[in-house]
């Protein structure tokens, strides 16, 4: 399920939170108004600010080609600056999907030029660090024909470029799995309170599965592999912990999913995973992990043992993640279908 479906139906939910805090959550208010209107995937991209209890009115901000629609769209805030990334896909049913069909846009300031290099950009995501560089992510296909109508199901690698003083870095290929379980949803890339950049990714590498966990700290990456079978993973960063978010199999119960969570003081080691998905539930999946101060708030989707009916779910941690309670179930009507 997309991060903007999630948003949607549990927008109420995360505004009250949002005009509870001074601090740290401009940004979310301003993801979710974009969230919701790059949802219907239109050839304008348009953005609006919460004040208080009202939105501002929506403001276009970038356009797309009539033969091109707007798709896995990323914002990343800095100050009064926002920054726009999404791809852009064939309009027409049999278009091809061709190559280098990327948005992006800074305001103030309009669009912004494409990382050098022939690439589909899929599933972009940016963040934007303490001095000011923007930070682009996004995934490519080991085999990629430039004719096809669709991208191919599972992205293999990931690539970063960042932007600063007007120009781009060179593209650097930073994983190179035979699988990435990269979502197409702001839930990977996040910023701790020491100014490190982490990134966060469940993949199949080297014959395993498990989370890659990425750094860039003084220009320079880092990785780490943490050996866990996990998909959708989600990182999310409070002041003194980083919070890994994600789904593994549950060997006890067939083919049920667990939701766990894991944290790790900064520069620390991860601790045991704790569960955050009560009994009950089955399949949960697509877990969006959001920081506010010390507190952790978790969306995901998960199908109910009774009615299978899939609905929405929030928990919120305000323990460090320790112990989790969830706060809203909503039943999914006329939501889209995950990885649309």
């Amino acid at each position: 399920m997309r991060l903007t479906d999630l948003l949607t139906a549990n927008a109420d939910v995360v505004r009250r939170r949002a005009r509870r805090a001074r601090r740290g959550v401009g940004s979310v208010a301003l993801g979710l108004c974009v969230g919701l209107t790059f949802a219907a995937r239109t050839s304008i991209a348009q953005v609006a600010v919460e004040r208080g209890a009202e939105w501002s009115a929506p403001k276009a901000i970038a356009g797309a080609p009539a033969t091109r629609s707007i798709s896995s769209p990323s914002i990343a805030v800095k100050g009064d600056t926002l920054y726009v990334a999404a791809s852009l896909l064939p309009t027409s049913p049999g278009s091809a999907m061709g190559m280098r069909h990327l948005l992006l846009s800074r305001v103030p300031g309009g669009p912004l030029p494409i990382p050098d290099g022939v690439f589909s950009f899929a599933f972009p995501q940016g963040i934007v660090d303490r001095a000011g560089t923007y930070h682009l992510f996004w995934t490519e296909f080991r085999s990629f024909d430039t004719t096809r109508t669709t991208w191919p199901s599972t992205p293999n690698s990931l690539w970063h470029a960042a932007f600063s003083h007007g120009a781009w870095s060179s593209p650097e290929k930073l994983l190179d799995a035979r699988s990435l379980y990269w979502n197409g949803e702001q839930s990977h890339v996040v910023l701790d309170s020491n100014g490190v950049v982490h990134v966060a990714v469940a993949a199949f590498l080297n014959a395993e599965f498990g989370i890659e966990h990425l750094t860039l700290r003084g220009g320079r990456w880092s990785a780490e592999h943490i050996p866990t079978w996990a998909l959708y993973a989600s990182i999310a960063a409070t002041r003194q912990y980083l919070f890994l978010v994600f789904v593994t199999p549950d060997s006890a119960a067939g083919s049920t999913t667990r939701l766990l969570a894991q944290r790790a003081a900064l520069d620390g080691i991860w601790e045991s995973p704790v569960p955050i998905a009560p009994a009950g539930q089955r399949q949960p999946s697509h877990p969006i992990a959001l920081a506010e101060r010390d507190s952790l708030h978790v969306l995901w989707n998960a199908s109910g043992t009774l009615d299978g009916a899939q609905r929405l779910h929030y928990a919120l941690s305000d323990d460090r993640g320790t112990s989790w309670r969830e706060k809203a179930s909503i039943a999914a009507q006329g939501i889209s279908p995950c990885n649309e």
